[in-house]
Protein backbone atom coordinates (compact mmCIF):
# COMPACT_ATOMS: atom_id res chain seq x y z
CA UNK A 1 0.00 0.00 0.00
CA UNK A 2 1.40 3.38 -0.95
CA UNK A 3 1.73 6.05 1.65
CA UNK A 4 0.24 9.47 1.00
CA UNK A 5 2.52 12.46 1.33
CA UNK A 6 1.81 15.92 2.66
CA UNK A 7 1.86 17.08 -0.95
CA UNK A 8 -0.92 14.61 -1.79
CA UNK A 9 -3.08 15.94 1.05
CA UNK A 10 -2.43 19.56 0.06
CA UNK A 11 -3.29 18.76 -3.55
CA UNK A 12 -6.59 17.26 -2.44
CA UNK A 13 -7.36 20.33 -0.32
CA UNK A 14 -6.56 22.64 -3.24
CA UNK A 15 -8.87 20.66 -5.55
CA UNK A 16 -11.68 20.72 -2.96
CA UNK A 17 -11.34 24.49 -2.58
CA UNK A 18 -11.52 24.95 -6.34
CA UNK A 19 -14.71 22.87 -6.50
CA UNK A 20 -16.28 24.74 -3.59
CA UNK A 21 -15.50 28.05 -5.30
CA UNK A 22 -17.04 26.81 -8.54
CA UNK A 23 -20.19 25.69 -6.71
CA UNK A 24 -20.68 28.96 -4.83
CA UNK A 25 -19.02 31.84 -6.71
CA UNK A 26 -22.28 33.16 -8.20
CA UNK A 27 -24.42 32.59 -5.09
CA UNK A 28 -25.38 35.06 -2.40
CA UNK A 29 -25.31 33.92 1.21
CA UNK A 30 -29.09 33.59 1.27
CA UNK A 31 -29.02 31.54 -1.97
CA UNK A 32 -26.47 29.23 -0.38
CA UNK A 33 -28.49 28.75 2.80
CA UNK A 34 -31.61 27.96 0.76
CA UNK A 35 -29.84 25.39 -1.46
CA UNK A 36 -29.39 22.15 0.49
CA UNK A 37 -27.68 20.36 -2.41
CA UNK A 38 -24.97 23.00 -2.63
CA UNK A 39 -24.55 22.98 1.14
CA UNK A 40 -24.04 19.20 1.04
CA UNK A 41 -21.57 19.48 -1.84
CA UNK A 42 -19.54 22.11 0.00
CA UNK A 43 -19.59 20.30 3.34
CA UNK A 44 -18.67 16.92 1.87
CA UNK A 45 -15.89 18.26 -0.31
Amino acid sequence: MSERTDSDFLSHIREALQRITAYTETMSSSDFFEDIKTQDAVIRN
